[in-house]
């Protein structure tokens, strides 16, 4: 399972063959990861068969200073750059090293990846891994510099003007910060880069559900930007008990042990843990099963081991699989953690079992949840332009993919396997994107940004269901276009620009129309002429309390005050406009 499974998702496979194999995909394109920076010696970086490009040299590219030696240390002919930009902090050498953050090396293998990789996780064998872009060059620009991943927008405007001069023909920026004004150096650079024919990738944000929490430089108009939905599998703990079976993804915290316990159900105001609990006898072996919310996790274990209890079982509040439990700096715990998703605890909580029993061996379970939208994904619209933002979505939830090789257990080697591990958050969901970019330049060499753009954009699948019900459809605020679809895209014959029309905030009191031209271009020998269909997404159709704040609904039949020509006729290898 390539990429354990996302892959699918977006559909590749086809896209992959069509550029001459997963292998090759990508091939000739430049990605530059703007981030914490690339473990290059990662066996998912393998250079083997790869040549450093032969323009735009000289090759490798490290900072001004560092020398020969330690620039071939940090770069290869798979990862051909390796630059670090820090105004306010100590140089650290200028190496482009990772620290002690592994997200731009789990980021990096997403987009590009090379093949034929095994990952082990938890023990669980996972073979043939590779990223969406397997053919692709690396270049490595670290502008997130501290522990804790983050940077500064100098730094990373730094970073992408870098970027630009050295050729790079993606760039994905898996990061964000708040809404900085119409005066952002962060969408600005980004949009300038757009326009000086880079492709543009970066995240929605990771601080949904809500109207209004796209950040920057999300917010940027001409880069794509990311939400994220759900993939469909985890590796966890298989936990048994009279009546079924729950699933356990495990994170930070230790992983239950192996064994039987008894089982201590948490209900009423304080069903999530956040409040104290009462002591359960300490010679008993017992876990406690409460609800997730209200609180971080860690307080919630902190307060369970303060009641004696030798675990915890966190039934997820949204719906799709469990994800990793995360820590909370400044409390300390030592029992284990594990999180089962939505629909298990459910049953668990139906069937009310005195005990229950964990395997001693971890799992891969393959799921039916994906294309569910991700909990925490920012939501449109933007501020001041109320633009439609995310673009699109792509898998952003339980993405295996490398992290750096420090991370490996005392005494084993990098050397083979690999690090591995299982990554939430938007920053997942955009190198999906970025590697689908490089796919289709692969394909197409002449392609705009804004041709590329539009070609993912406006050929993704509207299947992005709500999280908080599961059953109902979201908005384009919310899942833009809907969940990416490389084939599609790379199959596309028509583009559109802007790739989505928002008129922004309409004054109550104005009563002259407000126009939009919408360019269509044909790319074909032959004349297309299509039907304009006037349609409106309406989350009144769902009622209860998440219509409004979540925005689920239906697509329902036009809108009298917009007015659309019923066709358009865009001739062959040539361009139309239509007015809205």
């Amino acid at each position: 399972p390539t990429m354990s499974e996302s892959y699918k998702h977006i559909n590749a496979e086809a896209a992959w063959q069509a550029a001459g194999g997963r292998d090759d995909a990508g091939d000739g394109v430049k990605i530059g990861i703007l981030d914490t920076g690339i473990d290059a010696n990662h066996p998912f970086f393998d250079p083997t068969g790869f040549q450093y490009p032969a323009d735009g040299g000289p090759w490798p590219k490290c900072n001004p200073g560092v020398g020969t030696a330690a620039c071939d240390a940090l770069t290869s002919p798979k990862v051909i750059v390796a630059k670090v930009f820090g105004n306010n902090v100590a140089k650290m050498g200028w190496t482009a090293a990772p620290n002690e953050n592994d997200h731009g090396t789990h980021v990096a293998g997403t987009a590009a990846g090379v093949t034929g990789k095994t990952a082990v996780v938890e023990g669980v064998v996972i073979d043939d891994m590779s990223g969406i872009a397997p053919g692709a060059w690396l270049g490595n620009y670290k502008v997130l510099l501290d522990e804790a991943g983050s940077g500064r927008s100098e730094d990373i405007v730094n970073g992408v003007e870098e970027a630009v001069r050295d050729g790079m023909d993606v760039l994905n920026l898996s990061l964000g910060g708040g809404y900085r004004g119409n005066n952002d150096i962060m969408a600005m650079s980004l949009d300038n880069a757009v326009e000086a024919g880079v492709v543009v990738v970066s995240t929605a944000g990771n601080n949904g559900p809500g109207s209004f929490t796209i950040g920057s430089p999300g917010r940027a108009r001409n880069i794509i930007t990311v939400g994220a939905s759900t993939n469909d599998h985890f590796v966890g703990q298989p936990i048994t008990y009279a009546g079924g079976t729950a699933r356990g993804a495990v994170g930070d915290f230790p992983p239950l042990e192996a064994g039987t316990y008894d089982l201590v159900f948490l209900t009423g105001t304080n069903a999530n843990g956040c409040a104290a609990i009462a002591p359960v006898p300490e010679a008993d072996d017992t876990l406690m099963v409460l609800d997730r919310g209200v609180c971080s996790f860690s307080q919630k274990v902190f307060n369970a081991e303060a009641a004696n209890a030798d675990g915890v079982i966190v039934i997820n509040n949204v719906a799709g699989d469990p994800t990793a439990l995360g820590f909370t700096a400044g409390i300390t715990t030592t029992i284990s953690a594990v999180m089962i998703s939505k629909d298990d605890g459910a049953a668990l909580r139906q069937a009310d079992p005195d005990q229950a029993t964990v395997a001693e061996n971890f799992d891969e379970f393959v799921t039916e949840n994906e294309d569910i939208l991700a909990g925490f994904s920012s939501q449109g619209p933007t501020f001041v332009n109320l633009d439609i933002k995310p673009d699109v979505t792509s898998v952003g939830v339980n993405v295996l993919s490398s992290v750096p090789c420090w991370m490996a257990e005392a005494g084993a080697s990098c050397g083979g396997e690999g690090t591995w591990a299982f990554f939430n958050g938007t920053s997942m969901a955009a190198p999906h994107v970025a590697g689908s970019a490089a796919v289709l330049l692969d394909l197409h060499p002449n392609w705009t940004p804004a041709r590329v753009k539009s070609a993912i954009v406006n050929t993704a699948d509207r299947v992005v269901s709500d999280a908080f019900d599961g059953n109902h459809d979201v908005g384009p605020l919310l899942q833009g276009t809907g969940r990416q679809d490389l084939t599609e895209a790379a199959n596309s014959t028509v583009s559109l620009f802007p790739t989505s029309a928002a008129f922004g905030k309409i004054s109550g009191s104005q009563n002259q129309p407000t126009s939009m031209t919408i360019t269509l271009t044909n790319s074909t020998g032959n004349p297309m002429t299509f039907a304009v269909n006037e349609k409106r997404f309406n989350p009144s159709t769902f009622g209860g309390t998440h219509a409004a704040t979540f925005g689920a609904g239906e697509i329902v039949n036009g809108d009298s005050r917009i007015t659309t020509p019923s066709t358009v006729m865009v001739p062959a290898n040539g361009t139309a406009t239509m007015t809205v």
